[in-house]
């Protein structure tokens, strides 16, 4: 049988690269698999045509370039999971916290040589089982200086050139964030008291902080106050001055340093549970701790919520998203392009903006605790154990 065809009518085709640690194959679909087209081409006739795809008669598509591969895995040892990743500033270096108190430096060329590995924490007793480094994060304007945090409430300062290491403070808390301005000098944390506080980067004192919740009470104005766990802190992207903070009571809120600390926006909303919070230019992406429609756009000057992000390709089967770690891709200058992991998924996800789709999706096998990239790499871990690295092609 050959079916009619109409040079106005196209069927749409649909096609992303799904790959994980065995499957190295690019799937194409259809996403039409019957149409009934309605074609006025004549003067005098109202014609109506009804077609159905048949296998032979569809078209197969020309292969296409890959953008994105796997090129390096390496399971760290002696480790139940990676909970931070963070990238040098030169792009040369990428450190990982791990879920027994240690922190790994490893070059990212050669991220898969143990031997070369530097340790710039070892790993603590294996009794104290609440070690987990949170978060990592280097000075942007320091290749060699680094700031980490913990679940045993410790923050600390790591200068990889002398590999030596400092004990800036010790807060009767679990840190599940901290971030650091451009120059090193304030330091912001957040964790499991909902309360934040102000640090200077050199000396360790504390600046200022918001009212603890065991003066304040738990249902305090919510407005001003963050009422449960905070998981991201985050300075905007020009101003150092300002800063976002997000936790799991479905708040992210916006605070001025130079009015005493003061929320100066609050976004209703998304449900923070990680790294979750980041921003390119004038847009803030957040990525929500949820069965579903976890990932939004605000506008960062206004708080408008701009768009809920929902790929329109997922061929797999998904029970849930409950992302934990959202990020802008640094390789495409546009900012369209989106790095996502979670408990729910279980997988690294590229998601394009532009185009509404799933560029690319690597499965972990488990939660994918942080991310970080540069212009042509993206590394994750996870609670697996495993650091991944994955390639950016570009295409013209």
């Amino acid at each position: 049988m050959v079916l009619p065809y109409y040079k106005d009518v196209k069927p749409p085709f649909q096609y992303s690269h799904y790959q994980d640690d065995t499957d190295k194959h690019i799937k194409y679909r259809s996403i039409v698999s019957s149409s009934s087209v309605n074609i006025k081409k004549f003067d005098d006739i109202n014609a109506k045509t009804e077609w159905t795809h048949i296998g032979g008669n569809i078209s197969r598509l020309p292969p296409l370039p890959k953008k994105y591969s796997l090129v390096n895995k390496v399971h760290i040892k002696n480790s139940e999971g990676i909970h931070s990743v963070a990238i040098s500033p030169k792009k040369r270096q990428a450190a990982f916290g791990l879920s027994n108190g240690e922190i790994q430096l490893r070059k990212i060329n050669t991220i898969t040589h143990d031997e070369a590995t530097v340790y710039l924490r070892e790993a603590d007793q294996p009794e104290d089982t609440y070690s987990a480094v949170t978060c990592l994060r280097f000075v942007p304007s320091m290749d060699h200086i680094l700031f980490s945090c913990d679940l045993t409430g410790r923050i600390e300062i790591f200068d990889t050139d002398k590999m030596c290491k400092h004990l800036m403070v010790k807060e009767n808390n679990e840190i599940n964030s901290i971030d650091v301005n451009y120059t090193g000098t304030k330091v912001i944390s957040g964790g499991k008291d909902a309360t934040l506080r102000i640090y200077d980067g050199e000396t360790g004192k504390m600046l200022n902080a918001t009212v603890p919740i065991m003066k304040r009470g738990l249902y305090a104005n919510p407005k001003k106050y963050h009422q449960l766990r905070i998981y991201c802190v985050k300075f905007h992207q020009d101003n150092y001055d300002v800063f976002y903070s997000g936790g799991i009571d479905g708040y992210v809120k916006v605070w001025d340093l130079r009015d005493n600390l003061k929320v100066v926006r609050t976004i209703n909303g998304p449900y923070i549970h990680g790294d979750a919070i980041d921003q390119w230019g004038k847009v803030l992406l957040t990525g929500s701790w949820r069965a579903s429609r976890g990932m939004d756009l605000w506008d960062a000057g206004s708080g408008r919520h701009m768009e809920t992000l929902i790929p329109t390709n997922r061929s797999f089967p998904l029970v849930s998203e409950f992302y934990e770690c959202v990020k802008f891709f640094f390789g495409e200058k546009t900012g369209t392009v989106v790095l996502a992991g979670g408990s729910g998924t279980e997988r690294l996800e590229v998601f394009d903006l532009a185009e509404k789709r799933i560029d690319f999706s690597l499965k972990v096998n488990n939660t994918v605790k942080s991310i970080d990239s540069t212009c042509c790499t993206i590394v994750c871990g996870g609670l697996d154990g495993v650091a991944r690295v994955v390639k950016f092609h570009k295409t013209e």
